[in-house]
């Protein structure tokens, strides 16, 4: 595991070592990435090689909601594909397996590229340099990470830390422009295979050998531990491990915060928000209200009135909504509403006759 970064946590803080009868030091596995290059090389396996793999991974850490010391992942790895287009199709395997769990609805899929190398050094050299103003405030995690590596502090969770981070300096300042070419060719891979995300400058991930393209899929479900199938691109693993250079890219996802979603998802109510944004519409709102509870059942439906659209939709989203119904005097007059998916962002307008088997379709979508 020395190569994948003696300053992570994962390493540094996590690993289950211990000397066995014979004074040998032996560890835990805590990932699998690292033991499939091992694989990889011992076996002389040529590349393209595209591999997966489950099994119990062990970390020593503290155990809370969705975080054990023994848990299980899900991983896959593919060597020999470079480019932002095997980025897009890693990233799209990753959301058809939470297709299949009937998860990808629950989720939000955060990207972010670190560069290359260069990047990541110049990028590194300026953390050091900002963070040097606020060592007296850091927390004593991310103290240590200074010393080590100061892009793990963006992943803090410290109240003070995040306050300084806001403005630390990003990323995307330093990026070339091989990274911010394939960058945009990645965003606009997932844009046409209909994939939502966001970007997050701040995300990195918890080893050191993540170089380029690193993604998360995300849960405000689960409390603190929000990652559910997350990786990335590994371009310099394979040549530090004893290797020629290879790219690499793959993911893992938790077998029990799946599980754990999946028993969320299956006990929380679809739940459609129905906006009225004028006095004279509300009669005409509560009358679809009523239409929806009476002829959908698990359904939660809640009528807000509000003069101003952006404030409905900010608490249809605080309510965790699946879909906001938007009421006006212009709908009214076509015999519409307009159907706002809180998930995609996507907008459209259905007639009122049409709401209730078009909500049908979309519950039997996030199923």
């Amino acid at each position: 595991m020395q190569n994948s970064g003696d300053s992570t946590d994962v390493i540094g803080k996590e690993m289950y070592t211990f000397a066995d009868r014979g004074g040998d030091v032996l560890a835990l596995r805590p990932e699998f990435t690292a033991a499939i290059v091992r694989l990889l090389l011992s076996e002389k396996m040529q590349p393209p090689a595209r591999l997966f793999t489950a099994g119990p991974v062990f970390r020593y850490e503290r155990p809370q909601k969705c975080r054990q010391r023994q848990f299980h992942q899900i991983n896959y790895e593919c060597f020999g594909a470079g480019g932002s287009q095997a980025d897009a199709e890693i990233i799209s395997l990753a959301y058809c397996v939470l297709e299949v769990f009937g998860l990808h609805c629950d989720v939000t899929l955060e990207i972010n590229s670190l560069g290359s190398s260069e990047c990541m050094n110049a990028y590194r050299a300026s953390l050091l340099s900002f963070f040097e103003k606020y060592r007296s405030e850091l927390s004593e995690d991310s103290r240590r990470r200074l010393q080590t590596n100061p892009l793990r502090i963006l992943d803090s969770k410290d109240a003070t830390d995040k306050e300084i981070l806001s403005t630390a300096p990003s990323i995307e300042d330093f990026y070339d422009a091989e990274t911010r070419a394939s960058f945009e060719g990645l965003k606009d891979h997932l844009t046409n295979l209909g994939i939502p995300y966001a970007v997050n400058r701040r995300l990195v991930r918890g080893l050191d050998y993540y170089t380029g393209t690193v993604f998360e899929y995300k849960t405000s479900s689960l409390g603190a531990q929000d990652a559910i199938i997350a990786g990335g691109r590994y371009d310099n693993l394979v040549a530090a491990m004893g290797g020629e250079n290879v790219p690499a890219i793959g993911f893992a996802g938790g077998v029990e915060r799946l599980a754990a979603l999946m028993s969320y998802s299956r006990t929380r109510k679809f739940c459609v928000f129905i906006l009225p944004i004028s006095e004279e519409v509300v009669s005409h709102a509560m009358r679809i209200t009523y239409e929806i509870r009476r002829t959908l059942s698990g359904v939660q439906v809640i009528c807000d009135i509000v003069t101003r659209l952006k404030t409905g939709i900010k608490r249809a989203d605080r309510q965790k909504a699946d879909i906001a119904l938007i009421l006006g005097d212009e709908e009214v007059n076509r015999n519409a509403v307009s159907c706002k998916n809180m998930l995609t962002g996507k907008q459209e307008e259905i007639s009122i006759s049409n709401i209730t088997e078009y909500l049908k379709a979309m519950m039997a979508e996030r199923q």
